[in-house]
C-alpha cells in the first residue's frame, strides 16, 4: 500500500487564520480596508464627493497594502526580497580568486567593465 505523502507540507500548507488566509494577510486586508475608509471619509467631508466615488479615490492607495501581504516573486514575501536586494547592492563588489587555476593571475570581479576602470 502507497501513500503519497507530499515532500514539504510547509509549503503546500500554509497556516490559516480565518477563511483560508494567513494571519499577515488578514491584516493586510483589514489595513487596506481601513485605508479605502479614510481616503472615502476625507473625500466626503473635504470635497463634498458621495461615498460611493469616494471609495474609488482609495483603492490606489489600498492597493500596495494588499500587494504587502500576499505577493511572493521569487516564493519570497516582499520584506525578505527588499532585504535580499539590500544585501545584494551591499555586497556588489565580489571577488573570486582560485589557487588551483594559476593561469589566471587578476582576481575575477563581478563588477562592470566601466567601474572596474575608474
Amino acid at each position: 500500500m502507497n501513500i503519497k505523502i507530499n515532500k514539504d507540507p510547509d509549503v503546500e500548507y500554509k497556516n490559516e487564520f480565518m477563511l483560508g488566509y494567513t494571519l499577515k494577510e488578514v491584516i493586510c486586508i483589514v489595513v487596506a480596508l481601513g485605508v479605502v475608509v479614510l481616503a472615502t471619509v476625507i473625500a466626503y467631508m473635504a470635497a463634498g464627493i458621495s461615498p460611493m466615488i469616494g471609495c474609488y479615490i482609495g483603492i490606489p492607495f489600498a492597493f500596495p497594502i494588499i500587494f504587502f501581504g500576499f505577493a511572493k516573486p521569487g516564493g519570497m514575501t516582499v520584506g525578505q526580497l527588499v532585504r535580499e536586494l539590500i544585501y545584494e547592492r551591499k555586497t556588489k563588489c565580489l571577488t573570486y580568486d582560485a589557487e588551483e587555476i594559476e593561469e589566471y593571475t587578476e582576481p575575477v570581479t563581478l563588477l562592470k567593465n566601466e567601474k572596474r576602470k575608474k
